[in-house]
C-alpha cells in the first residue's frame, strides 16, 4: 500500500498479481487510451452547444423539475447503446456527494447528458480537478456548474468545528479555509 494516500502502488499490485496482472494493467491503460481517442473522436462530430445555451439547457430543465412537468429524456434502450460506445455530455456539474442531490433529476437531463463530479463538500482535490480538466480538454463541455445544497454533512461538520473519523476529516479540513475567508469578510 502507498502510505500517502492508502492505494495501492502498480509494483505492488504487480507483485501481488504476478504476470497477469501485467496482462490486465496493459489491457487496462490501452482501453483508456482507446476510450479518450474514442470521446475525442464523437465529441468532434457532435455539435457543441455555446456556454450560454449549455446553462439556458440546464436552466429550462431545472424549471420542469421545479413545475413537476419533467420529461426524463435520453433514457431510451437506443440512448444506453449510444452512450456504451463514448459519452459527450453537454454539461459538467461540481456537486455534493449526497443521495438528495441527483443532477439528471434536478436538470431533467438523462443518461450521458451530464458529466457528473460528486465530492461531500464540493471539494476540489486533484482528482476532482483532473476530472474537471477531463471534462473540458476531452469532453468538450462547454459550461462547468458547481451545484451546492442545503443541509450539507460536510459543511456542516466544518461550521460547527467537529472531527470527523477516519477519512471523512478531510472534507472538514479543506472546507475550514473556506469558512475562515466568510467570518473575515463579515
Amino acid at each position: 500500500m502507498n502510505q500517502n494516500n492508502g492505494l495501492m502502488g502498480r509494483r505492488n499490485f504487480l507483485n501481488l498479481t504476478g504476470t497477469g496482472g501485467i496482462a490486465l494493467m496493459a489491457a487496462v491503460t490501452g482501453s483508456a487510451f482507446w476510450g479518450v481517442q474514442a470521446n475525442r473522436a464523437i465529441a468532434a462530430t457532435v455539435d457543441p452547444l455555446s456556454p450560454d445555451a449549455a446553462l439556458k439547457r440546464l436552466m429550462e430543465g431545472n424549471q420542469r423539475f421545479v413545475q413537476h412537468k419533467a420529461k426524463h429524456p435520453d433514457q431510451s434502450e437506443a440512448r444506453i447503446k449510444e452512450i456504451a460506445q463514448a459519452q459527450h455530455p453537454f454539461a459538467t456539474l461540481l456537486t455534493c456527494a449526497d443521495s438528495r442531490v441527483s443532477a439528471e433529476i434536478l436538470f431533467d437531463e438523462g443518461l450521458g447528458d451530464l458529466f457528473d463530479i460528486r465530492v461531500a463538500g464540493n471539494i476540489v482535490t486533484p482528482e476532482v480537478l483532473g476530472s474537471l480538466e477531463y471534462a473540458v480538454a476531452i469532453l468538450s463541455t462547454p459550461v462547468i456548474m458547481v451545484l451546492g445544497h442545503e443541509r450539507c454533512g460536510a459543511v456542516t461538520a466544518a461550521v460547527q468545528g467537529e472531527r470527523l473519523p477516519g477519512s471523512m476529516n478531510s472534507f472538514v479540513k479543506a472546507i475550514k479555509p473556506a469558512i475562515a475567508k466568510t467570518k473575515d469578510e463579515s
